[in-house]
């Protein structure tokens, strides 16, 4: 009998890429496990991948596909970090975060451990079983200022999300590509709905482990023109160049050895879906819709 983990951690396998993985970690004369980050073969399945998560979310030329080694987690720092170090103090900026449940409010914790100027936009830290209207919501008003809004897609420990999969930014943000846009945290539902709304964001991300692949990576979907953004020399913060969306753009993700063997798991599984995307949306998006009419 075969188990279905539905719970937090890594989550259920096509059987055909399980096969495929235990047959790629035996095999002669190298082992995928086994396999150089440096080597032209894998090189060209990261680019394979990249080029295939592109296509299934349809992902803007002008945005750039990263792929880190460790959890999501880690980008609640990295985030705040990579923004932080590219305005100084004069310029006054302000990180808005929509609160909506555990992950975001972890997320929202972290910048302000960074000592940031951070706006609480919508507080669901106590108990969020609802999330408030947007018209009720405490946005920033000086739109110029903001960094960036943060937000999770979806709260599993809570069991609330955005039907539209992220809330719609407030007239008169966005004044420029370098700043202003949403972040979103994608973690339990990228490649399981579309993201129709591409020129609001600047930056969406995922762990891989519950809809593309195994626990270890982290994809990171940014626009090109927030890590283009100059450093200032009185900067917020200084940036690790390993945490720096710029280094991984400049050398493909391979600055360091990246999480090889997860990466290839992800390639092989969005081949697999690719042969079925056709009849993988429907199913869920009705079983969505029936629970999501529940008051």
């Amino acid at each position: 009998m075969q188990i279905f983990n539905f719970v937090p951690g890594p989550a259920v396998l096509p059987t055909r890429v399980k096969k495929a993985a235990s047959e790629a970690a035996v095999r002669q004369p190298v082992s995928i496990l086994e396999l150089s980050h440096r080597s032209k073969e894998f090189e060209e399945i990261l680019n394979e991948a990249t080029n295939r998560l592109r296509n299934l979310l349809n992902v803007p030329a002008e945005f750039h596909i990263q792929w880190f080694g460790g959890g999501a987690n880690q980008q609640f720092a990295i985030v705040a970090m990579n923004y932080a170090a590219r305005f100084s103090a004069g310029d006054g900026a302000v990180f808005e975060y929509v609160v909506t449940g555990t992950w975001s409010d972890r997320a929202y914790h972290e910048a302000k451990n960074l000592g940031l100027n951070v706006h609480l936009v919508h507080d669901g830290t106590k108990a969020c079983r609802k999330i408030a209207p947007e018209s009720e919501w405490n946005w920033y008003q000086d739109r110029s200022k903001v960094a960036y809004t943060y937000y999770c897609a979806n709260e599993t420990v809570n069991g609330v999300g955005f039907r539209s999969g992220c809330p719609e930014l407030p007239t008169g943000s966005r004044p420029d590509h370098e700043c202003g846009g949403l972040i979103g945290d994608w973690s339990s539902n990228l490649l399981t709905s579309e993201i129709s709304n591409w020129n609001q964001h600047d930056l969406i991300y995922s762990c891989a482990q519950k809809n593309m692949g195994i626990a270890g990576m982290t994809v990171v979907i940014v626009r090109k023109s927030v890590y283009e953004k100059p450093k200032p020399a009185d900067a917020l913060m200084k940036l690790p160049v390993i945490f720096d969306y710029s280094t991984l753009a400049k050398h493909n993700s391979l600055y360091n050895t990246p999480p090889t063997f997860a990466i290839w798991v992800s390639n092989e599984y969005m081949k697999w879906m690719e042969d079925h995307a056709s009849d993988l949306m429907d199913p869920s998006n009705g079983k969505a819709t029936m629970l999501a009419a529940i008051e």
